[in-house]
């Protein structure tokens, strides 16, 4: 009982690692952005931010995000989360 729940435990404590590690590095990305923006002078809508930050993600994130309706970077964020949650379960009963 003991061995599965250090399993678990561990399995967990990776999954969190990768998605802070993701999770921070989108957050850069969106900071760099901002610190961008504040110095340009055209102001873009959050919509068109949202297309950039897309087509910045690798070609698997982008083809999962393709027909859903992103309406800002916190619903990006979100969406972004779930399918790297969808992913890691898939990979892992794929390994089981």
């Amino acid at each position: 009982m003991a061995v599965y729940r250090q399993q678990v435990e561990e399995s967990h404590h990776d999954l969190v690692n990768l998605l802070t590690q993701q999770m921070t590095t989108i957050l850069n990305s969106i900071m760099a952005d901002h610190d961008t923006r504040s110095r340009c002078y055209v102001i873009l809508p959050e919509s068109e931010i949202v297309k950039i930050a897309i087509m910045g993600l690798g070609f698997y994130m982008r083809r999962k995000l393709l027909n859903v309706h992103i309406l800002d970077l916190g619903h990006l964020v979100e969406k972004f989360r779930q399918t790297e949650l969808m992913k890691k379960e898939k990979e892992k009963h794929r390994s089981e």
